[in-house]
């Protein structure tokens, strides 16, 4: 079976029902989605970088034989809350990391019998993850 995530990024629009926001999403939402085809569990994330309005992430856990299928039925069933009046209206949606997964198991793949990549070919990824890592005292030269 095909094992797959959904990845939905969200924030709440009113900073003053944050908890409210939490405490809907945790134990109304969630339950209300998990009666998907295929849902394995949805595990949610917070921002911690400070941003403002406070940005959220949740990842839907998929195992069945048709991902996209599951998708549909997760969405069929968020529509279904929204009529029922369960959906909360201070939502809203980010596309930023938004996102269907399929995962990919290593033993699709052979392996590399060489690696000789340049050192020079990703500054702008290595760069800054060696900056961070140097001010934090957490890198040394």
């Amino acid at each position: 079976m095909p094992k797959g995530v959904l990845v939905v990024p969200t924030i709440c629009t009113d900073p003053q029902r944050d908890e409210e926001f939490n405490r809907w999403y945790s134990h109304t939402h969630i339950p209300d989605l998990s009666k998907a085809t295929g849902f394995v569990r949805a595990t949610r994330y917070r921002d911690y970088s400070g941003a403002k309005p406070q940005r959220y992430l949740c990842i839907y856990e998929f195992d069945a034989p048709d991902l996209e299928e599951a998708f549909d039925d997760l969405r069929r069933l968020a529509i279904q809350a929204y009529y029922d009046q369960r959906h909360i209206d201070c939502l809203d949606r980010s596309d930023q990391g938004a996102g269907r997964w399929e995962q990919l198991e290593p033993s699709r793949f052979k392996p590399l019998e060489k690696l000789a990549y340049s050192t020079t070919a990703l500054p702008h990824i290595i760069g800054p993850m060696e900056a961070d890592l140097r001010r934090k005292g957490k890198l040394r030269s």
